[in-house]
């Protein structure tokens, strides 16, 4: 018997005359959390800390309007069809030259572009297996969309576990009929002490990772390297306070980490990425790696990440306002975990490709969030 339930509100607004959606999913330890079809966005998880009290422990907006309106932070959102940045928004295949909107800054493509992935309205069904059930969203990208080449199809599902206080995301991506560049993620700000006007500074952090990609300073875009953390700030290799790293790395300008770090264990003694789509599909624990642990001392509660992208982009909410009286939208205040490819992939050819074709098996990956008290 399915210790899950999932609730769906059709009156959560309407977007250029399609109506969106709300589901809250939700399961017997009193682990919780609501997606909207309007950019497959994840706008509230809550979790019990150490003494049971259920709170939330994400940044987001909550209304349609809210979303539609302040365009920026991507609080929640599926990022795509290629999440972080791509250096002057240009990338070729097979010699074709293609130029993608400026929306960062108006020096380089972020997320997809202004009217990416998490501007669309999706459709949406509940599914159910024999050990979890959720909601699956789905979105068919045009050609030329945002001017990327290709249709391409796009799937997204949150699936809570039957057995583990846990959900997992799952990306995938067909493309139909020109070759494009895919990279998904989710773009969630957690703040685990469920005090949203608290700052982060005092959580721990735990990643699998002992090298990054530097990036250049103030555009945040690769500089092709892959360096080891190791002597310095960016290493989380053993549990240590994010105030280490916050305050003493500057990202993308702005005081705080956001880098892409590169997970250990996806990559063999040959520095070749280890995944299989086809195998993660038929066997979720295939390519399933330890990835992050956050902790909050004070409320107890710990989210552990596993998944199977080659890299994490770890945001720390730098870019959000200074004043205190935007709270709780104040920087430092979440950050974010986005699993993914590393950026400016399509622009290095020593990083792992995000190069999709109508032969290839089609683009699936996983991200799973265990939830506990400590």
């Amino acid at each position: 018997m399915s210790t899950i339930t999932i609730s769906k509100d059709g009156s959560f607004g309407v977007h250029e005359g399609q109506r969106v959606s709300k589901y809250v999913i939700s399961n017997a330890s009193g682990l919780s959390l609501s997606v909207v079809e309007y950019g497959a966005t994840v706008i509230c998880v809550s979790a019990p800390d150490k003494d049971g009290i259920c709170e939330e422990i994400t940044l987001n907006y909550k209304s349609l309007d809210e979303l539609v309106a302040k365009y920026g932070p991507h609080f929640g959102c599926l990022a795509g069809r290629y999440a972080n940045r791509i250096k002057a928004g240009k990338f070729e295949i097979d010699g074709e030259s293609f130029q993608l909107n400026l929306n960062n800054n108006g020096i380089n493509h972020l997320h997809g572009g202004r009217f990416g992935f998490d501007t669309k309205v999706w459709s949406s069904r509940i599914v159910e297996t024999d050990n979890e059930k959720g909601v699956e969203f789905v979105y068919l990208s045009p050609d030329g969309d945002e001017l990327y080449p290709g249709t391409l199809e796009v799937t997204f599902s949150v699936m809570f576990s039957n057995i583990a206080n846990e959900f997992t995301f799952s990306f995938g991506a067909k493309a139909l009929d020109r070759p494009t560049v895919v990279n998904l993620t989710n773009h969630t700000y957690w703040n685990l002490s469920g005090d949203l006007r608290a700052k982060i500074l005092d959580h721990t952090l735990h990643l699998s990772c002992d090298h990054y990609i530097p990036v250049t300073t103030p555009a945040a875009i690769p500089t092709g390297e892959i360096a080891p953390v190791r002597d310095t700030p960016f290493d989380f290799t053993t549990v240590k306070k994010l105030s280490e790293g916050i305050l003493q790395i500057e990202g993308g300008g702005q005081q705080g980490i956001d880098h892409c770090f590169v997970v250990t264990t996806a990559f063999d003694e040959s520095g070749t990425y280890r995944h299989n789509p086809a195998l993660q599909k038929v066997d979720k624990k295939a390519f399933l790696r330890h990835i992050a642990t956050v902790m909050d001392p004070v409320s107890g509660r710990c989210m552990t990440v596993h998944g199977t992208q080659p890299g994490v982009q770890v945001y720390t909410a730098n870019f959000l306002s200074k004043d205190p009286a935007a709270h709780p939208f104040v920087q430092h205040n979440g950050m974010c975990l986005e699993t993914n490819h590393f950026p400016d992939s399509p622009n290095n050819p020593n990083f792992p490709s995000t190069l999709l074709r109508p032969t290839d098996e089609p683009y699936f990956h996983q991200t799973v969030h265990t939830f506990s008290v400590v």
